[in-house]
């Protein structure tokens, strides 16, 4: 049976037509009912971010005895490789951005493989206020690989 604004009058050939209140609230479920899928451009987004977050690296405070960020943001030091925390930087992501764990997971992997590496390059430093911490270390290739990844390249 068909439903009440989809009936036809018998006298002509006219159907009813929906009310503007109704049309509104069809048109905001079907926004917010808009999936993104894990497509490669899904993929392509999320590396874009990363590279934007990474583009976005500060550098160090002093030159003369180069020391990555404590808080684990993107630090560029002066022989142009980016030191961050991988989940520090995807925290900050994933506040303005949903993503998954498994999504990063599959970016680290997909890095790796462009790359063709087994793992990051992980970096072991004691900072000024005595802390030891571990940073990921990405220069020129593994820059250009994450850029080639968020243009959906590969």
């Amino acid at each position: 049976m068909p439903r009440r604004s989809q009936v036809v009058s018998k006298k002509s050939d006219w159907k009813r037509v929906e009310g503007l209140c109704n049309q509104l609230l069809k048109a905001r479920d079907h926004a917010n009912n808009i999936r993104v899928g894990t497509s490669s451009l899904r993929y392509a987004t999320l590396a874009g971010y990363l590279w934007t977050s990474l583009n976005k690296a500060t550098s160090c405070k002093d030159i003369d005895k180069p020391e990555p960020h404590e808080n684990g943001r993107a630090c560029l030091m002066p022989d142009g490789c980016v030191l961050f925390q991988w989940t520090k930087v995807w925290e900050e992501i994933g506040d303005a951005h949903d993503v998954a764990p498994s999504e990063r997971q599959t970016i680290r992997h997909r890095l790796l493989r462009l790359v063709d590496a087994r793992d990051f390059i992980h970096v072991r430093t004691r900072l000024a206020s005595g802390k030891r911490v571990a940073f990921v270390s990405f220069d020129k290739i593994w820059l250009d690989a994450l850029q080639t990844l968020s243009l959906g390249e590969k």
